[in-house]
């Protein structure tokens, strides 16, 4: 079991920085695989530390995402009128404020 949940584990950290079609869906993978894997690092602190070090490369990159460069920002601002990106920032978001209330919860 914990041998398979590496395996999960490892792709889902490759998966950081997706964008694009696949972010959607990544996102949402996340939202359904991350209570499991909080309650294994509940039984292993080693996966523990990895799934903070993994929640806060996505709180970065998360924050770092609403300062872009200018250049940037004009992409962003067109991708932005259709209302995906800011839906899907906004779902991210409330999935590491899950993630982090049931890592609390277990500790």
């Amino acid at each position: 079991m914990q041998q398979a949940l590496r395996v999960v584990w490892n792709k889902l950290r490759n998966g950081v920085g997706s964008s694009g079609e696949n972010s959607a869906g990544y996102i949402n993978l996340l939202g359904e695989v991350l209570p499991w894997i909080v309650h294994a690092c509940s039984q292993n602190a080693d996966l523990s530390t990895e799934l903070v070090h993994f929640l806060l490369k996505l709180q970065r990159q998360l924050q770092s995402g609403s300062g872009s460069s200018k250049r940037d920002s004009s992409r962003r601002v067109a991708a932005e009128s259709t209302g995906k990106p800011q839906e899907q920032r906004q779902l991210l978001e409330q999935v590491l404020r899950d993630t982090y209330a049931s890592l609390i919860e277990q500790i």
